[in-house]
């Protein structure tokens, strides 16, 4: 199983699936409040390929639609030959140049329009293929921001207010238990509550790198500093 972990951890860095992971960082680094998500989902809106990708369509299909418009026009060919081919076999003289022009007349209109119908549809289905995808890009940009914003938050009321509380609470007991008026039992509980709380502020901050590092591949840059 850890063989299994090593190389799915290496494959997500690009890596040789059996090369050895590097030692893993000894703290953490402490959570800052993200760029501001309207600039996010913006640059997003810049950078992501799936988006581009739709906005060249749009653009084939404008390009199609423009065509089929022009077939409503005559067609004129000029050619030129050297040649004897309106000449009978039998009575086949020199080669000579020919110049002429071939006339193309849009005569079949119904085939006209339904050429053009087609064509506005699928412009139409394109374009709405690219606003559909603008607006889920937008939120999961905007969600994800949110979420890092809820992990950032929680991180400061664990290290403002609910540890310190807890250390706190640990000292008084202590003190309580050193002149006898609490229990061996009641330390020890204030304790594991400390431990517990420790616990959830590094699950918290743990969830926190996942989130931005899920807003940065949304974004395609680093969601902290708004820079690639």
């Amino acid at each position: 199983m850890r063989d299994v972990a090593v190389a799915r951890i290496n494959t997500l860095v690009r890596r040789w699936p059996e090369s050895p992971l590097p030692p893993p960082p000894a703290e953490l680094a402490a959570p800052r409040q993200p760029a501001d998500v309207s600039l996010l989902w913006q640059t997003a809106l810049q950078t992501r390929p799936d988006l581009a990708a739709l906005a060249w369509r749009v653009q084939a299909e404008e390009a199609a639609l423009e065509l089929a418009y022009k077939n409503y026009h005559p067609d004129f060919d000029i050619f030129t030959r050297y040649d004897t081919f309106w000449q009978p076999s039998s009575t086949q003289g020199p080669l000579r140049a020919q110049l002429g022009v071939a006339v193309n007349l849009p005569v079949y209109r119904e085939k006209l329009h339904a050429a053009v119908c087609e064509a506005q549809f699928r412009l139409n289905q394109r374009r709405a293929e690219f606003e559909q995808r603008t607006l889920d890009i937008q939120y999961q940009v905007v969600s994800s921001a949110r979420e890092v914003e809820e992990s950032f938050q929680t991180i400061e009321l664990y290290k403002s207010r609910l540890i310190p509380a807890a250390e706190q609470n640990v000292a008084a007991v202590r003190s309580n238990y050193l002149v006898g008026k609490a229990t061996f039992l009641d330390l020890a509980q204030a304790q594991r509550q400390l431990i517990t709380i420790s616990e959830r502020r590094l699950e918290t901050l743990v969830a926190y790198h996942r989130r931005l590092s899920d807003l940065d591949r949304l974004t395609g840059i680093s969601a902290l500093s708004g820079q690639p």
